[in-house]
This record gives structure tokens, sequence and C-alpha cells, in this order.
């Protein structure tokens, strides 16, 4: 089931508003607004039937998210119980990052825990900076 982004904010800063200050929950909705975003701009547009121009733009909405990215990522660690990154660089195809762009997607989609979703959100992020660093040509 597709969340929309506002429900997923409500919800996370509802979430939030008991360990986050008010800077640190304008960057958590900033980025769960770009990773959703660019989540289902890559779901509806398959890799050899998007415009290159709206991939182009997909692309600089990540990258205008990585201050946010990281003051969110700062404040998320010093929270207790905050959990470390399941990425696995060695284990990630990085020709392939759109379909582990898709898979962490969805995993963050479903309700769970703060500190799971949040960390869930991180790692979705550092994922469309992946596909940001090895598909980006202005």
């Amino acid at each position: 089931m597709m969340l929309d982004i506002q429900s997923v904010q409500a919800q996370m800063i509802s979430d939030a508003a008991s360990c986050f200050v008010e800077r640190q929950i304008e960057s958590l909705r900033t980025i769960i607004r770009i990773a959703m975003e660019v989540g289902s701009f890559l779901r509806e547009n398959e890799s050899g039937k998007r415009s290159s121009e709206s991939f182009q733009y997909t692309l600089e909405t990540v990258i205008s998210g990585v201050d946010e990215f990281f003051y969110l990522a700062n404040a998320y660690g010093s929270l207790s119980g905050s959990l470390k990154s399941a990425l696995r660089w060695s284990n990630i195809d990085l020709n392939n990052v759109e379909s582990e762009i898709a898979k962490c997607f969805a995993q963050f989609q479903e309700d769970c825990d703060f500190l799971i979703r949040c960390r869930q959100l991180l790692d979705l992020y550092k994922l469309q900076l992946a596909l940001v660093a090895i598909s980006y040509d202005p």
C-alpha cells in the first residue's frame, strides 16, 4: 500500500515530538518528503521510459536535501536506542541501485517503531544519494 507523504510526515513527526527539537523535526519532514517523492518517481517511471529532464530534476531533489540529511542523521544518532545502518554496501549491486531503493522504500512504508522507521528513512536516502553519484550528469 502506498502511503501519502503527509500521513507519513504526520505519524513520524508525532512520534519524534518527544525527542527532537523543532529544527530536527523540520529536517525529518524534509527528508521524508524527498525520499518519498523520489521513491514514488522511480516506481512510477521505469528506467528506459522516463524523460532525462524529469530524472535530472529528481536527482537534483535528492541533492537539495543533503544538509537536512546530515542534520537528521546526527539527531537520530544521539537518540538512545538508535540503530546502525542496515545497508551492507558490499552486498549492494550499484548497477542495480534502483531495485535496492525499491526494496528499502517498501520497507520504509511499513508501519513500525519510530527508531526503526527513522533508520529506514536514513538508509533510503543514502541509497538515493548513491543513485545521484552514479547517474548525475549535468
